[in-house]
């Protein structure tokens, strides 16, 4: 009876659309902006870290597309597959592969140069 009265208290809660979640194609897009705009935006729509792994391959075009199935390609217990949103210092993580795959040295040039101006 206690966990009947919890659910209907506390109901999970269900994924929405309230924000648009943001695209990312690679190139001269900055990785840590769009990772922080697609996060925001999953979490406003009410997409749980578990299934942020799932859905992020729709919002990856172009080469960052081509980056993702490669890599899901990876056999069974590779150790650099990605299998989870987050984990600090995980070789699974997207959080972890992402920017280093995508913040590349002519980003972070371009980006020292500005903060230089």
């Amino acid at each position: 009876m206690t966990n009947n009265t919890q659910a209907v208290n506390n109901p999970p809660r269900r994924e929405t659309r309230v924000a648009d979640i943001p695209v990312f194609y690679g190139g001269n897009q900055d990785p840590y902006e769009w990772f922080e705009e697609f996060a925001r935006a999953c979490d406003a729509n009410g997409i749980t870290d578990n299934r942020k792994i799932e859905v992020v391959p729709a919002y990856l075009k172009g080469a960052a597309s081509t980056w993702w199935s490669q890599n899901q390609r990876l056999g069974q217990g590779n150790a650099n597959k990605i299998t989870v949103w987050t984990g600090a210092n995980n070789n699974t993580a997207f959080d972890v592969h992402f920017p280093a795959v995508f913040c590349t040295q002519t980003l972070t040039e371009i980006w020292t140069t500005e903060l230089d101006r």
